[in-house]
């Protein structure tokens, strides 16, 4: 928050990026996912726009499984209590602020 307030953790499906020399792309996947810092139970956002994209083919076969696969190990891992990965847990704002000057 604005107030340096913690919230939680946001995920952002999205494809291996590519590199072509001095440039790099990205493909996202629709998906993202929220956990709360309080212990609430995360949620996956934008379900719709996956529905959408699905519905007007703009994902490959190989990405809309690479969607599946992401999804479930994010959940997996949700469940088992090791997502966020422990790097992100450890991250201090003040820091992270400081170094945006």
């Amino acid at each position: 928050l604005a107030d340096g307030t913690f919230t939680g953790w946001y995920t952002n499906l999205r494809a291996p990026i590519r590199m072509d020399g001095s440039e790099w792309y990205c493909t996202d996947l629709f998906l993202d996912h929220w956990l709360p810092a309080d212990g609430a139970p995360g949620t996956w956002l934008d379900e719709d726009e996956l529905a959408t994209a699905i519905k007007k083919k703009l994902l490959t076969d190989d990405l809309l499984a690479c969607v599946r696969r992401e999804r479930a190990e994010v959940d997996a891992l949700v469940r088992a209590g090791t997502w966020p990965p422990p790097l992100t847990r450890q991250l201090d704002l003040r820091l992270a602020l400081a170094e945006l000057g």
